[in-house]
């Protein structure tokens, strides 16, 4: 068991100097009083007894005495930084430290005086009186700042080396979504002006940059063809040939996981016709009922076994992950069978209601099930719009026919695409366990017919994943969906899992495999955390008993080095605008708790125990 150390204070601790003189002082007069040996003895022992046992308390308690520490200045160097800009900050500031975090050993050969720090958090373990921190170069990354607290930050910062500053792209890809890249690049202005993507195949795409501003933004993009993890490069070369710019971007490209998807329609469409074929070309199972005379249905169905769908019952619709249904159809359920299709939904199926002809407001009587409100375009019976999905920051997709309303925003609704003019086109709202959607599009055959395949794909894809039942029952990783990890630095992973005793393993390419510590969220108990350090640059797998894992990429320290150089710039900022200067020198005491070594405790108990023994063997 672990005691907290007890605190002195000046004044309790100048009464415990007080209490123990008086105590000494009494005991020597007890032994001057009684001068027999018998009674001196038994003084003697009195007083080691006690000695031993208060000795033994103050070991246990680890008394702590609050010391005035003076405030002191440090320098902090951090990688980025130039010597001509440290020799000027340092005759610029007061300072009474000069430290360096990594490149120690360079350093001491321009300044002599240079110490090696290995983190943010040895400053304040090793250096408790330094309360303001002049930090030059590129400053440090966000998790080595929280280690230090109540220090005035203040950032004298170094330019950015040439390259990309910021970029953005998806860890994982579904097979047949497009790979979209955005991003940035700083400090090329006179130099070559064409960024390329390369491929596993070659030259992907291509952008000119426009750097007008200072800083050039791009966009690059990619069609994967195959499942696997693969490695894009994107560069950028002088007219000489020179790699000014040469990265790789590690995506893990994936099938989508297969949905159960049931079909309902009023009568045979060629919306359905296109729509069942793509479905099941893409691996999903997909039951289909069409009505074709009152009471009167056709059936199909693709990748999976025949069965009745006469009659809907929970039972059935429990089997399925999606239901596709327009409102016509939902019209004509019976009590029953809306009571049933709550009750599913409550559990966790979705429900996509596609556009039909149907009043704005809705139907009174199913206001507790269909909860879209609509504003409708009275010039107009069919608008065209181009889509975009609030999913992605993709490009808009092709024109196509919407229905002239639109959805309006109401408490909980998630829009999920919306038009140009930011007019929600499709959106969902959850109840119980699942999601009821709606879309106003109108035959998205069109763009099959007008040969954009791709926009087909990536609508019905986002309305797919959006809506579909989510698979609980399986432990499922997290990862930070964008974002570089590097070798030697934090990666946060988490796993949503119903175990009371999840077990978690990151495995890397080369076969080796070390546990992961995970702790629950105390606001959701069925996420889990833990933090793994890459020690080496590969590919790693994070996997528990169950469900499927995770792969991740962990870059060497080298790679995107300017990207890195505005990362620790930004956290930097960060912790400097968390902790200004103001109130940080506003809120610091004069005096720090110090813990007092717990030899001299040991050595006192040591010596009344020996005393003790000693006596009683004379």
């Amino acid at each position: 068991m672990r005691l907290d150390p007890f605190t002195f204070s000046a004044e309790s601790g100048m009464a415990l100097l007080a209490i123990a003189i008086c105590a000494v002082l009494i005991v020597a007069i007890f032994i001057l009083l009684f001068r027999g040996g018998r009674k001196k003895r038994l003084a003697l022992r009195l007083v080691m007894s006690a000695v031993s046992v208060i000795s033994l308390m103050l070991l246990l308690l680890r008394p702590e005495v609050l010391t005035v520490l003076p405030n002191s200045e440090a320098l902090l160097v951090t990688p980025g930084a130039a010597v001509a800009e440290v020799n000027a900050l340092s005759d610029s500031v007061s300072w009474n430290y000069l430290f360096s975090a990594g490149e120690a050993e360079e350093w001491k050969n321009v300044r002599h005086e240079v110490m090696g720090i290995p983190d943010a958090a040895y400053l304040g373990r090793h250096f408790p009186e330094v309360r303001t921190l002049h930090v030059a170069g590129h400053g440090l990354p966000d998790y080595d700042w929280h280690e230090l607290k109540g220090v005035a930050i203040f950032p004298h910062f170094s330019r950015l080396s040439p390259g990309i500053d910021q970029i953005q792209w998806p860890r994982k890809v579904i097979l047949g979504e497009k790979l979209r890249i955005h991003g940035s690049v700083v400090g090329l202005e006179a130099k070559s002006n064409w960024l390329r993507l390369e491929g596993p195949g070659g030259i992907v795409d291509s952008t000119e940059l426009d750097f007008a501003e200072g800083v050039a933004q791009f966009q690059l993009q990619a069609n994967p063809r195959e499942t696997g993890r693969y490695f894009y490069r994107i560069f950028l070369s002088s007219p000489d040939g020179e790699h000014l710019i040469d990265e790789r971007l590690a995506v893990d490209v994936r099938e989508a996981d297969p949905v159960k998807i049931i079909v309902l329609e009023h009568s045979p469409q060629f919306e359905t016709k296109y729509l069942k074929n793509w479905l099941a070309g893409q691996g999903n199972a997909v039951a289909l009922r069409s009505a074709i005379s009152k009471d009167r249905y056709r059936f199909d169905f693709l990748n999976l076994a025949q069965i009745d769908l006469h009659r809907l019952g929970k039972q059935i619709m429990d089997s399925f992950d999606l239901l596709v249904i327009d409102k016509s159809t939902f019209d004509r359920f019976s009590p029953l069978e809306r009571g049933q299709l709550l009750s599913a939904v409550e559990d966790g199926l979705g429900v996509l209601f596609r556009a039909d002809a149907f009043e704005p407001a809705g139907n009174d009587r199913n206001r507790g099930f269909f909860s879209f409100s609509f504003r409708r375009f009275e010039d107009l019976d069919l608008r065209f719009v181009k889509p975009t999905l609030t999913s992605s920051r993709s490009e808009r997709l092709s024109p196509i026919p919407f229905e002239p309303l639109e959805i309006e925003p109401t408490f909980g609704l998630m829009p999920i695409v919306k038009d140009d003019m930011d007019r929600i086109l499709a959106g969902a709202y959850h109840r119980g366990d699942g999601l009821i959607g709606m879309s106003l599009i109108r035959d998205s055959y069109r763009w099959i017919l007008q040969g954009d395949n791709e926009d087909y794909h990536a609508y019905w894809s986002g309305l797919i994943s959006q809506l579909a039942r989510s698979e609980e029952r399986e432990d499922r990783w997290q990862i930070p969906a964008t974002g570089s990890i590097f070798v030697d630095e934090p990666v946060e992973l988490s796993l949503w899992t119903a175990d009371v005793h999840p077990v978690g393993r990151v495995e890397s390419e080369t076969g080796e495999s070390d546990p992961i510590y995970l702790r629950q969220d105390p606001m959701e108990p069925n996420r889990w955390s833990g933090t793994f350090w890459p020690g080496e640059k590969g590919w790693y797998q994070v996997s528990g008993l169950t469900g499927k894992g995770e792969w991740f990429y962990a870059y060497a320290r080298h790679a995107w080095k300017t990207r890195r150089q505005a990362q620790k710039i930004l956290a930097t900022k960060y912790r400097f605008g968390m902790n200004p200067p103001e109130i940080s020198v506003e809120k610091r005491t004069d005096q720090t708790p110090k813990t007092i070594p717990p030899i001299w405790f040991f050595l006192l108990f040591l010596a009344g125990s020996a005393y003790l023994w000693v006596e009683r063997k004379i």
